[in-house]
């Protein structure tokens, strides 16, 4: 998920910085969860990356993403080759790109299932390099 907003100074937010941000946003009646998406548009200004583990199916929407089956890969391992999937694509602009860096390790592997395999479609393609 991308947090796409208009007039924002922030650039890059840890989760937890993220987190804090919505339950302020929530106290004072703001509509934060509104510029949630999972699809940027180039005029978009992007804060942050949050990185959502769901039913492929309900990922139908999002941009970036990569189908988890059983497997025998790690969950670190299992998030970096995603995170390597989604800064090799062509459609990847160099401040998702930013994004994509900023998000930690613990972060991105916390939600994702032990012992897993990653299918993306450009997969193949990226290990033969």
């Amino acid at each position: 998920i991308v947090v796409r907003a208009a007039e924002h100074p922030w650039s890059v937010f840890s989760l937890y910085d993220f987190t804090m941000l919505i339950l302020c946003c929530i106290q004072e009646g703001m509509a934060l969860f509104d510029s949630l998406t999972g699809q940027p548009h180039q005029e978009d200004i992007l804060l942050f990356a949050v990185p959502v583990c769901a039913p492929y199916t309900a990922m139908a929407g999002y941009k970036y993403k990569v189908k988890l089956t059983p497997g025998t890969q790690k969950k670190g391992k299992a998030a970096k080759t995603a995170l390597h999937n989604f800064m090799q694509s062509r459609e990847s602009t160099t401040r998702e790109k930013d994004l994509f860096r900023s998000v930690k390790d613990t972060d991105l592997s916390r939600n994702i299932p032990g012992k897993v395999k990653v299918s993306a479609p450009n997969l193949q393609h990226l290990r033969k390099k």
